[in-house]
């Protein structure tokens, strides 16, 4: 097709000739001897698009740059359409700008959970490009640097005003600042100096008694007032010997703690003197009067010995008007008592010739001393683990209430506080933590939890995206499509339609009438996203390896911890005798257990044990690295040495007098305890270690005068027999009392 113009000619109309009305006149020649085709009707999109210039990333790229792309779609017009030309564009412009704007704290900086050693500061700061990154110092020094969102600063003086500087920055270094100072809350001291030991007393004669306590206070110092029947003592120390006592008398001693707040703790003791030995006794009297020993929180030991009976002799204690012991014995136990409470005793001794005498004492139990583990009800865990952050939760109970917890990532402290969860974000993807928290009692008993948990990598995105194009004349339709397939986390339906153009012409000279094109253009983007998370294959790990304590010849107590990320379902313990785990000669032990400790029992002497615990979690994984143990229960060796004479009762006759060495120039032997045997087995006795003096050594054993008690002196040792820890009792100075 060929075309043949003429030209235009231009006509000058109308009365205005500054602005004639031009007319313009195109004349079409089709030269019927050529062949015809259609003109063609187009579509050009051009796309600009725009990069933001980031110094960190694209140091290199000019201010400005515009990509542009060029798409141009044609379709044929009708036949009976005139020589019309079409063209439809869509530009997006796009300049490059550079970042200039700072972050900005959507939540300015809070302070909370102030103690006099820690504060936690939290915050929300946003940045159009990316999570800003956070410093924080303290007195000039950078104490954090990082992407969370708060952070607890540890180790901080009582009472005291800290200037802080928290910065946040983006990644082409805009920055803002915000400034603070925090006061940490001082220390209140609110409770007593208290009493580790109870005012005990040790021994008592008919003219003497020796007392002794031990108090603490952990916060201040404290001042000790002791009185004896209500005078004061101008000097003294634990242990007191009081002197120049009456025979057959009561004494009431009080001793008060005051430390620098004005907190005061006491105790009280009672007690009554025997009679004068030098007196002659023609009827039943007390030889060791009433006495308490082995003071605790919940629990005491009464004693007595009488001397000069007709008889048997039966004895009545009372608490109060409360009889709590009737019977022949010369020792009871209170069981059940409260801590830090006042009891009185009185005991009354009748013998076959009716005689009826009396003792009295009173003593103050101690403080309970909590010495029992907190526990964890709900191991740690972390939950909504993304590429970047982690939550993590726990719970710990115990006897006396939970004081704190301490959460650490690889022995760097996190947290310490009340709260039983935290979030902490700006981690790094595909990363392995280790993390571990602690819960503490008001004792500083403590349970410790572990886990270990890897961020995600970041999800990969399948895109899909269709380009529809339709052109639809008369005559024909165009449709072209572009697919692309990928996966993500996210559904996103985008529908775009745009321009839709009708043009209707009518010539008359012709009686023709032409329509042309309608145009519909739809684009369809379609963004779907899948996160898979991987099954638990990972087993769990020991934190505290199985080990043996309070080993005895028949008994042992077994304890170990072990952690993992779904928690732990069982443990399963396995115990025998032999030294081979795989190969034991009898199987004793075989149980499951969610406690992680066991008490062994019917052993034996100098028998090899072996055991093994397996920690088994959630999805059925079990730890391939074992935790074993062997051990002997202890080899009773015994070794006898001369007796240096026999013991005595010595004065004032309420006590046995143990010689240890047989003159002043020999060295005292090593031993840990002196125990006596009354008929029903050895057991540990309190002594006093006396010497040396020109016989030499010997300790004085207060009571048991009414038998004839075996004794000896016992050193405890430990050692090793092929390689496995052997617990050995040597024997020393054995004998039985003199002249029984």
């Amino acid at each position: 097709m060929y075309y043949e113009r003429f030209p235009y000619k231009e006509e000058v109309t109308g009365s205005n000739p500054v602005a004639p009305t031009r007319v313009f006149q195109k004349s079409l020649h089709i030269n019927s001897q050529k062949t015809h085709k259609r003109p063609a009707y187009c579509k050009k999109i051009i796309i600009r698009i725009k990069i933001v210039r980031i110094k960190e990333n694209l140091s290199s790229i000019a201010l400005l740059f515009i990509l542009t792309l060029v798409f141009v779609f044609c379709s044929n017009n009708n036949e009976n359409s005139e020589d019309i030309s079409t063209t439809t564009s869509s530009t997006v412009v796009v300049t490059i700008t550079e970042d200039t704007e700072a972050p900005i704290f959507v939540t300015e900086p809070q302070f909370t959970e102030v103690t006099s050693d820690s504060v936690n500061i939290s915050w929300l700061v946003e940045d159009d490009y990316g999570a800003p990154e956070v410093q924080i110092s303290l007195n000039d020094e950078v104490i954090y640097k990082g992407r969370d969102t708060q952070y607890q600063i540890t180790n901080l003086e009582p009472d005291t005003t800290y200037p802080l500087v928290i910065i946040a920055t983006d990644l082409n270094n805009n920055l803002v600042t915000k400034t603070f100072t925090v006061t940490t809350d001082p220390i209140l001291d609110i409770e007593p100096p208290r009493f580790l030991k109870a005012l005990t007393l040790d021994s008592v004669s008919f003219n003497s008694a020796i007392i002794s306590w031990e108090v603490e206070d952990v916060l201040s110092d404290f001042e000790l007032t002791l009185e004896v029947n209500s005078q004061a003592i101008e000097s003294f120390s634990t242990p007191f010997e009081l002197v120049e006592l009456s025979p057959n008398t009561k004494y009431i001693i009080s001793l008060s703690a005051e430390d620098n707040a004005g907190n005061i703790s006491s105790n009280t003791l009672g007690f009554q003197t025997p009679p004068d030995p030098n007196v002659i006794q023609n009827s039943i009297n007390f030889s060791s009067p009433l006495q308490i020993s082995q003071i605790t929180s919940d629990s005491a030991v009464a004693s007595w010995n009488v001397q000069d009976q007709s008889g048997i002799v039966n004895y009545t204690l009372f608490i109060g008007d409360e009889i709590i012991y009737s019977g022949q014995d010369n020792s009871y136990t209170l069981t059940n008592l409260e801590p830090e409470s006042y009891y009185e005793l009185d005991l009354t001794a009748v013998d076959d010739s009716n005689t009826e005498i009396f003792s009295f004492t009173s003593f103050t139990t101690s403080e309970y001393i909590d010495d029992i583990n907190p526990i964890f009800t709900n191991e740690l865990k972390a939950l909504d683990v993304t590429s970047s952050s982690i939550s993590l939760t726990w719970e710990a109970s115990d006897n006396i209430g939970i004081d704190y917890y301490i959460l650490k990532e690889s022995g760097n402290q996190l947290y310490k506080g009340s709260q039983e969860e935290r979030t902490l974000d700006g981690l790094k993807e595909d990363q392995l933590y280790n993390f571990s928290v602690e819960a503490f009692d008001k004792e500083g008993n403590s349970v410790l939890s572990t886990i270990s948990v890897q961020t995600l990598t970041p999800p990969t995105t399948t895109t899909t995206t269709t380009l529809v194009n339709s052109n639809t004349s008369t005559s024909t339709s165009t449709s072209s499509s572009t697919t692309t397939t990928t996966t993500t986390t996210t559904t996103t339906t985008t529908t775009t339609t745009t321009t839709t153009t009708t043009t209707t012409t009518t010539t008359t000279t012709t009686t023709t009438t032409t329509t042309t094109t309608t145009t519909t253009t739809t684009t369809t983007t379609t963004t779907t996203t899948t996160t898979t998370i991987p099954p638990d294959t990972i087993a769990p790990v020991f934190t505290n390896n199985l080990t043996e304590s309070s080993v005895t010849s028949n008994s042992a107590q077994l304890g170990w911890l072990a952690s993992d990320d779904s928690g732990i379902s069982k443990y399963n313990l396995t115990c025998g005798l032999g030294s081979d785990i795989n190969n034991l000669s009898s199987v004793t032990v075989n149980i499951d257990l969610l406690s992680t400790s066991y008490s062994l029992s019917g052993l034996s002497s100098s028998q090899i044990i072996s055991c093994r615990v397996i920690a088994y979690d959630d999805s059925s994984n079990q730890n391939t690295a074992t935790s074993d143990i062997t051990f002997i229960t202890p080899l009773m060796q015994t070794n006898v040495t001369s007796i240096f004479g026999r013991p005595w009762v010595c004065a004032p006759y309420d006590r046995w007098c143990i010689p240890i060495t047989n003159s002043s120039s020999a060295s005292l032997p090593a031993f840990d305890n002196i125990q006596l045997d009354t008929g029903s087995g050895w057991f540990n006795v309190s002594y006093t270690l006396i010497g040396p003096d020109s016989y030499g050594y010997y300790a004085e054993v207060v009571g048991y005068t009414s038998y004839c008690p075996g004794f000896r002196l016992v050193d405890f040792e430990t050692g090793y027999e092929n390689g496995i820890k052997t617990i050995y009792y040597k024997y020393t100075n054995s004998g039985s009392g003199g002249g029984c």
